[in-house]
């Protein structure tokens, strides 16, 4: 019958070989919560932005062009969140009649993950109805 000590010092070393087998897989998991996160949180930040843009456009007095208006502050408000405005595809359009007309942003902006292991190309995407306001000449 081997000895309690010829035991211990046969697994010597045995619980840096069960760490090395086990960290591959902590480590993407761990990197695969980080890049959930980041891409949750690029998710918010767009469809923020689509949310000022439609603002923007549907306080805007009709002869001041809204479309042009709620386009141009959803992608300020994109760069000012630290995104590329310059990449999203923005869609704004008026729907319906007077006096019932609705303003529509559509809004598209490639994903950028912030560790890349798994390269998956995505757009992040924000659809948001507002209904325009009706101006009053003071």
């Amino acid at each position: 019958m081997p000895s309690l000590r010829r035991c211990a010092r046969s697994r010597r070393g045995s619980n840096a070989v069960e760490f090395a087998l086990i960290l591959p897989i902590l480590i993407t998991l761990l990197a695969g919560i980080v890049e959930w996160g980041w891409t949750l949180n690029q998710q918010m930040m767009v469809v923020q932005a689509a949310r000022e843009g439609a603002r923007a456009g549907v306080s805007t007095p009709r002869d001041d062009d809204p479309e042009t208006a709620a386009q141009a502050r959803v992608v300020q408000s994109l760069n000012d969140m630290g995104l590329n405005g310059s990449a999203a595809t923005v869609t704004v359009s008026i729907v319906g009649a007077y006096p019932d007309e609705l303003l529509q942003v559509n809004l598209a902006l490639p994903h950028e993950p912030i560790i890349g292991l798994v390269p998956i190309p995505v757009d992040l995407k924000a659809a948001l109805t507002m209904r325009l306001e009706e101006q009053v000449a003071p």
